[in-house]
């Protein structure tokens, strides 16, 4: 694992190690990713909210599934009766300005690419 430091209080790793990213064929478009969303993305700027949703909506006519927000477990019913009102600031605004999209372990390199390229195509030139 390579270690750059950034700062004396900051360690990034890389756990790739890759001076540069190997050159890959693109493969073909998979099927469906249908049920699979786990990976994520943020956006807190001002009207992040239009943004996500019309991104989300995007990416649904591609068959791609996504969800808003991440799991803000402490408002969940179940933990607000137990241990009442509890204050995440962090974790709230997590859950009002993130997309879950699909990341996962058995995700194959045609399903990595094909979402990938479908957030390229529709977020534009970086």
């Amino acid at each position: 694992m390579d270690v750059t430091r950034l700062h004396p209080a900051r360690v990034v790793l890389d756990p790739t190690s890759e001076a540069r990213p190997p050159q890959r064929e693109r493969p073909a478009r998979p099927r469906s990713f249908a049920g699979i969303t786990v990976g994520l993305l943020d956006i807190s700027k001002p009207r992040g909210d239009v943004f996500l949703d019309r991104l989300e909506a995007k990416l649904r006519e591609r068959g791609i599934a996504t969800r808003r927000g991440i799991m803000a477990s402490h408002l969940e019913k179940t933990y607000t009766t137990r241990y009442g009102k509890v204050s995440l600031p962090v974790t709230e605004e997590a859950a009002r300005t993130t997309m879950l999209i699909p990341l996962y372990a058995t995700m194959t390199e045609d399903e990595q690419t094909y979402v990938i390229e479908a957030l390229r195509e529709e977020l534009g030139p970086a």
